[in-house]
């Protein structure tokens, strides 16, 4: 049992490794994730046969039947996680669903990322780049917050920076002076 106890930790110790720099990615909001083939790779060079991913659950429709929900469990070394997963519904037309397949895949991808979060993989290098992302935001904010209006030389809330980072407009006007085709 002890030397089965070692092994376990010997090869957590592996799965917990940082991963390269490239394999942190950012979704379109700005959140760092890493990619499931990362994971995967990962698990089979370190963990080989001794890891398991099985479906537990689903494909289940939910949030108005507009997304698919699966469960899994992630399995290494007899220590068990459950992973949660979701994708979005695509539906023709005439409301027959198209990607059920794929969806569920995706669903099922996502589900093992979560499991994986679980396990730590990768959680501290996601955790340094959220509080770093979070601390750029703060300083951004804190460095637009004293932004005038280029024509009126008003002080912008907050509220009229937003408006502009959203619309990609890099020149700093009020609502009132902003000119309308500068909204896409």
């Amino acid at each position: 049992m002890e030397n089965l106890n070692q092994e376990y930790n010997k090869l957590m110790e592996e799965l917990l490794k940082p991963f390269p720099d490239g394999a942190i990615k950012q979704n379109k909001s700005g959140r760092p994730y890493i990619e499931v083939d990362t994971y995967i790779e990962r698990l089979n060079e370190v963990a080989g046969h001794l890891w398991n991913w099985e479906l537990t659950e689903g494909p289940t429709l939910y949030y108005e039947e507009e997304e698919l929900l699966v469960r899994g469990i992630l399995t290494i070394m007899g220590a068990k996680r459950e992973g949660i997963g979701t994708a979005p519904l695509r539906r023709s037309e005439k409301g027959k669903v198209t990607n059920l397949k794929y969806g569920t895949r995706a669903a099922s991808m996502d589900a093992l990322r979560d499991a994986c979060d679980l396990f730590g993989m990768g959680w501290k290098q996601l955790k340094q780049r959220e509080a770093s992302r979070k601390n750029k935001s703060e300083e951004s904010s804190t460095r637009l917050s004293h932004a005038t209006c280029t024509r009126c030389k008003t002080v912008l809330t907050v509220e009229e920076q937003k408006v502009l980072e959203n619309h990609n407009v890099k020149l700093s006007f009020c609502n009132r002076c902003l000119p309308p085709h500068f909204l896409k």
